[in-house]
């Protein structure tokens, strides 16, 4: 009866094991997509920021000319 315990508890023990280990693997699939999504905004606003200073630049430009 306690070798049945035993092997109950080390299935457990188991079961636990993988299920902390899958969501870890989904915590860190959800950290790299986080990660690409803020890059890819990032990316977006430096882009339109140096179309704004650019559109500055060319204002400042035909002032002076």
């Amino acid at each position: 009866m306690t070798k049945v315990i035993v092997c109950l508890i080390q299935f457990l023990v188991l079961i636990t094991m993988q299920i902390v280990s899958q969501i870890t693997v989904c915590d860190e699939q959800k950290d790299k997509e986080i990660l690409k999504v803020y890059t890819e905004k990032e990316n977006h606003v430096e882009k339109c920021e140096a179309k704004k200073e650019l559109k500055t630049i060319k204002k400042n430009q035909t002032i002076i000319a």
